[in-house]
């Protein structure tokens, strides 16, 4: 799985290990 980090302007590789910080991160984007 893949997703788009607006911050980093890049597609990044969701992995076990960082998939909670990713969730963090889209959720300050939409609110």
């Amino acid at each position: 799985m893949h997703m788009f980090s607006k911050p980093n302007k890049q597609f990044v590789l969701v992995d076990e290990s960082n998939v909670e910080e990713l969730i963090d991160e889209v959720e300050k984007h939409q609110t």
